[in-house]
């Protein structure tokens, strides 16, 4: 239950953002509600997932084992000139900082949208980029 005093001081905060979507009301808009593609696979009796949700300009893909969470984030927008180099950022965490970039950079690549990558695992970062880029090697054309 909400503590109105309570609310009223956290939206005093500066900066604050908040954002709701009545997924409903969307619906009532001719908006089609958000619809993830679910991949996994098992190595040794673990499942590792990667849920995609594609969008007309952009790929938003979450990697994880366990319960979906949110991990290392990163961005990459994709290669619109040969000379210049792809363009990728890690908007917060810092435990998969390479693996977050890399799958960021191929999704951007291979989709030549830009991509939201989340990576939120219990494997090494090493591990972690082998057994994502699999995934993703294998159901991402």
């Amino acid at each position: 239950m909400c503590n109105i005093p309570r609310c009223a001081k956290i939206l005093e905060q500066k900066p604050f953002f908040l954002i709701f979507i009545d997924v409903d009301i969307l619906d009532c808009h001719g908006v089609d509600r958000l619809s993830f593609e679910e991949k996994t696979i098992e190595e040794d009796g673990t499942k590792y997932n990667l849920k995609l949700l594609t969008l007309k300009n952009a790929s938003i893909a979450f990697f994880y084992n366990g319960d979906m969470q949110l991990g290392t984030l990163a961005i990459s927008m994709p290669k619109s000139v040969d000379d210049i180099p792809m363009t990728s950022s890690v908007l917060i965490g810092g435990k998969y900082m390479i693996a977050s970039r890399f799958l960021a950079e191929k999704i951007a690549t291979k989709t030549n949208k830009m991509s939201l990558v989340s990576v939120f695992t219990t494997l090494p970062e090493k591990d972690a980029l082998r057994t994502f880029t699999k995934i993703l090697d294998k159901n991402l054309k």
